[in-house]
């Protein structure tokens, strides 16, 4: 996806875009733990997104850690759905929702844990 991307940009073009990811230098476990609780892609197969990027053919530009603002996110978004909890039933049905704020307290564990990080990547073509 991201050489497509990259053919679609002009040379002297930017792309910014945010990414969950895991912290670096996790043990084996803490990684596995990572990847159960993030999004589906976290996991990269340990190559870091600087790897992802280089191979595409980008110059990166800028990263910025933003991952405090994304647990304050996450830790509102989880409290704001268990307030909600009677009408979210609705929706998901009782047992849809326990899984959903599971899954959602399993990301914020992970991040709190040191295990997820969230990134600003800007980048450019390397040309």
């Amino acid at each position: 996806m991201l050489r497509a991307l990259r053919k679609q940009l002009k040379p002297t073009g930017r792309m910014a875009f945010y990414n969950i990811h895991p912290a670096p230098g996790l043990t084996e476990r803490d990684y596995h733990h990572c990847l159960s609780s993030g999004p589906p892609a976290v996991g990269l197969r340990r190559r870091t997104h600087r790897d992802l990027l280089e191979t595409a053919g980008f110059e990166i530009v800028e990263t910025r850690d933003v991952t405090a603002g994304y647990r304050d996110t996450r830790a509102a978004f989880l409290a704001e759905e268990e307030k909600m909890s009677a009408q979210l039933t609705e929706v998901f049905g009782v047992e849809g929702l326990q899984e959903r704020l599971r899954y959602a307290r399993r990301k914020l564990q992970a991040v709190d844990g040191g295990l997820h990080r969230r990134s600003m990547f800007v980048v450019t073509p390397d040309c």
